[in-house]
């Protein structure tokens, strides 16, 4: 059963009568979701759950969760419906190039109290990059400083969504912009490292 970035592994399928049945979870997140929420849905909605492991990646968590519930499909659509992890998804849809599935996606959160959530006009914003449309993701970014001058993170994400359309002098200034405002951050930098790599590699 897929979820999102949510995948559910079912074990000891010869007890499906059982009313309580044990299941391995595996969660693959990208490093933006909060875990804690995530770890609280589990602990709430299970009867037992212990973490088998937990790996983390340059682009995220992946756990493995033994769990026991008789009620796995609430347990997956409340995992499915959480904020955090759907805003990761948009993230990941966006960078398969999948932009009508993130399109979908980012208008629900937006429509579902995200009007000022600045995590989703971020992603409206970058989805407006992927279309060649920048006038309307600086609208966002424009609503972004509005509601929270302290949030940059979406300079960082257009420079990569520029970067990824191949528009590397505007990724390079929203880097550039990324850096200044946060310096001591390493993502403003390795964004400006691979937007010189493929500056380069097209020059070639």
């Amino acid at each position: 059963m897929t979820s999102l970035l949510v995948t559910i592994v079912l074990i000891g399928l010869n007890f499906i009568g059982s009313s309580r049945k044990s299941h391995i979870l595996i969660l693959k997140t990208g490093k933006d979701v909060d875990m804690k929420a995530i770890e609280q849905i589990i602990k709430d909605n299970t009867s037992n759950h212990k973490i088998k492991s937990r790996n983390y990646t340059e682009k995220g968590i992946n756990i493995v969760v033994e769990i026991v519930t008789k009620e796995v499909d609430v347990l997956c659509k409340l995992l499915d419906e959480n904020k955090d992890i759907k805003k990761q998804y948009v993230h990941t849809l966006l960078s398969a190039e999948d932009y009508e599935k993130a399109y979908d996606n980012v208008k629900d959160l937006y429509e579902d109290g995200g009007e000022k959530d600045v995590q989703v006009l971020d992603l409206y914003g970058q989805y407006y990059i992927t279309q060649n449309e920048e006038e309307k993701a600086k609208n966002y970014y424009s609503k972004i400083e509005r509601i929270n001058g302290k949030y940059k993170d979406y300079q960082v994400n257009a420079a990569q969504r520029f970067n990824q359309i191949g528009n590397y002098d505007a990724a390079e200034t929203y880097a550039k912009e990324y850096v200044r405002h946060k310096p001591q951050d390493a993502a403003g930098y390795n964004m400006l490292g691979k937007i010189s790599s493929n500056k380069g590699f097209d020059c070639g």
